[in-house]
């Protein structure tokens, strides 16, 4: 019998617990269209995969107060490139920084003000549709 109380005790223990957390930090965030926004990321990820594609970065270079960002898409992918934007976020924050992009030959370069911490490069592309490739860098 006292098995059994401590049983059903720490099963609503940890029933108890689970709500709390899952009230604490549930932040509301939920898709309103799960079905077509799942459907629409398997036809991103299939064009990325079918060409290849990625992100690469090929140099970091402090300049002044600013960070020169070189980087290169491959992959099956026509030249010039069809970039259609660049973000740079900041996952410790909210910030997110859209630099004027330079290309020239192979070679993407954005100048940015970045201070010391990780970041995600993100790169637009214009394919069928408008994917996204995307790769960490770390200012020190």
């Amino acid at each position: 019998m006292r098995m059994m109380l401590g049983l059903v005790l720490l099963g609503l223990l940890l029933l108890g617990s689970s709500f709390y957390f899952g009230i604490k930090y549930f932040d509301g965030k939920v898709e309103e269209k799960p079905y077509e926004e799942a459907s629409l990321y398997d036809m991103k990820r299939e064009i990325v995969e079918k060409n290849h594609l990625s992100l690469e970065i090929l140099n970091i270079e402090k300049l002044d107060n600013k960070y020169k960002i070189c980087f290169t898409i491959n992959g099956n992918i026509e030249r010039p490139f069809p970039i259609e934007g660049v973000e740079i976020l900041r996952p410790a924050g909210k910030d997110v920084i859209r630099p004027d992009i330079r290309v020239r030959e192979k070679i993407c370069s954005v100048n940015v003000p970045l201070s010391q911490g990780y970041y995600i490069l993100k790169v637009f592309l214009r394919m069928k549709e408008i994917v996204s490739l995307e790769k960490t860098i770390s200012i020190k």
